[in-house]
């Protein structure tokens, strides 16, 4: 009884959670990557970015702004969420390929293969 009040109180429920889905999903995604180390890393932004989603949307959306449909504040909250996604992406470029950084990389290379996949 006192073990199910401590877990349930500090709602470690929640982090168990979050780090059976870390596991699982860096169990069948790390061999896509070049090492683990990175493999590692992308699994952990990738998870905490759900996890942000998860409890914003549940916290914040749903029982505090769906009933105020025009609330400015929401507005405010959609931009910050749309640039944490952008930020996102740009941290997951950043580790798959750290040469687009370098100023005196090819960036040929890289701009041919990008025009060829927006295709």
């Amino acid at each position: 009884m006192i073990k199910s009040i401590f877990l349930l109180r500090y709602k470690i429920h929640h982090l168990v959670f979050w780090l059976v889905v870390f596991g699982a999903w860096y169990f069948l995604r790390y061999e896509d990557y070049s090492r683990p180390g990175l493999a590692f890393q992308v699994t952990l932004i990738k998870v905490i970015d759900l996890a942000l989603m998860v409890y914003i949307t549940n916290g914040l959306l749903i029982h505090g702004y769906s009933i105020k449909k025009d609330s400015p504040y929401l507005r405010w909250l959609l931009f910050c969420w749309l640039f944490r996604a952008a930020l996102k992406m740009n941290l997951l470029e950043l580790m798959n390929s750290p040469q687009l950084y370098n100023l005196a990389g090819n960036h040929k290379e890289y701009m041919t293969m990008l025009y060829l996949i927006s295709f």
